[in-house]
């Protein structure tokens, strides 16, 4: 398995951050800067595809706090045949919302987490173990963003839209609970 991050240019990782990757065994790495994140995605996603022995991707974003029992389990997940599987780490303003996703009518939407692991419709992609069939199967640039009539996905949505097009399950794993850094101001 690879492990890669992205960052956008000139962006700064927390401390807190480096100590998980300074915490994990030996894995070969890839990583992207650039002004955008679909763009860096994609740039991982396209130097993944030209490896000469296909190999299964972890994508670790930097504002993610994670352990190496999380990465060996997605890295477990993943030798065992899913396709695509992530943790979970919460997002938006309080209360804050696992990113997880369900499909409705052109469009997706947060939903509730359930215990173990379960299919979803899309999951965030700044903890997502993708296998190298799916790598291998689908076409470049899967994390574009994709539009829908008057809606615009994210690259997480995108992504996931596209390879459940494909035939290809997405699954979220309840215990791989993951920090996402968030910077607050903070007043006398």
């Amino acid at each position: 398995m690879i492990i890669s991050t992205i960052a956008s240019n000139n962006q700064f990782m927390s401390f807190e951050a480096m100590k998980c990757w300074l915490k994990l065994p030996v894995y070969s790495k890839l990583w992207a800067e650039g002004p955008y994140i679909d763009f860096n995605r994609n740039k991982i996603w396209r130097r993944m595809k030209e490896l000469p022995i296909p190999e299964h991707l972890l994508m670790i974003d930097i504002d993610i706090v994670f352990t190496p029992e999380d990465v060996a389990k997605i890295e477990e997940h993943l030798d065992n045949g899913l396709d695509a599987v992530g943790g979970i780490y919460l997002i938006g303003k309080p209360p804050k919302d696992p990113c997880i996703f369900e499909r409705l009518e052109g469009d997706y939407k947060l939903t509730p987490l359930k215990e173990g692991l379960n299919e979803v419709d899309a999951i965030g992609t700044g903890f997502l173990g993708i296998n190298a069939n799916v790598i291998e199967s689908m076409p470049d640039d899967p994390f574009s963003y994709l539009k829908e009539g008057e809606i615009t996905h994210g690259e997480d949505i995108s992504f996931c839209n596209r390879a459940k097009k494909q035939g290809f399950k997405i699954w979220a794993d309840s215990s791989i609970k993951l920090g996402h850094l968030r910077v607050n101001s903070i007043y006398p």
